[in-house]
């Protein structure tokens, strides 16, 4: 019965783990996004010739101060469990893409909240919207300093796959000792 809890506390920390390192591969791909895009749709627009080469670089010390904002609210948001723990008090099931971060609801909701600023930031400074389908941030699918998010974002299922099961496990316990435990109450009490 001891060995549980500690299972647990084992498989919540692999859990934390994996999330961390899912924060700081997300958090320095972040970093260079909004500058990355808005240099994309820079490039490619026709109107981009009015916009002089001070003003190019206030934008891009902008884009630099964006993403420094956003990356510090976004790793404050995730330290907490509360968004990598939801999946584990939700009834449905799992997803069937395992791959992606947009799996993780409540963490990639956190992620996206970059989108919004970074399209406030483009209308301000006279940039054309994203035009991308699908819109907003992508998750990198290549090795960033030798992590894959893709495949963390795999282990992070398979700990919610385990704590899962190892909660069920946990309560059925529980609930069994404590129908033992009125049991004896009930005999105890009809003993004279």
């Amino acid at each position: 019965m001891s060995e549980q809890p500690e299972t647990l506390q084992a498989a919540y920390r692999r859990l934390r783990e994996t999330a961390d390192s899912i924060v700081r591969l997300v958090s320095g791909d972040l970093l260079s996004y909004p500058q990355r895009e808005l240099q994309r749709r820079f490039v490619q627009w026709e109107g981009a010739d009015a916009i002089s080469d001070l003003q190019l670089a206030e934008i891009q010390q902008q884009a630099k101060t964006l993403a420094l904002s956003f990356v510090s609210q976004l790793q404050e948001a995730l330290q907490h469990d509360a968004p990598w723990r939801a999946l584990l008090r939700s009834d449905e099931s799992l997803p069937e893409e395992r791959k992606s971060l947009r799996a993780i609801a409540a963490v990639w909701s956190e992620v996206t909240a970059i989108d919004g600023e970074l399209e406030a930031l483009a209308r301000h400074v006279g940039l054309p919207g994203d035009d991308r389908d699908p819109a907003g941030y992508q998750p990198p699918a290549r090795f960033v300093g030798h992590q894959h998010l893709p495949t963390l974002c795999e282990h992070y299922f398979r700990h919610i796959v385990e704590l899962r099961s190892l909660e069920a496990r946990q309560n059925q316990s529980t609930e069994q000792r404590h129908r033992n435990q009125r049991a004896e109450r009930w005999t105890k009490a009809g003993e004279p």
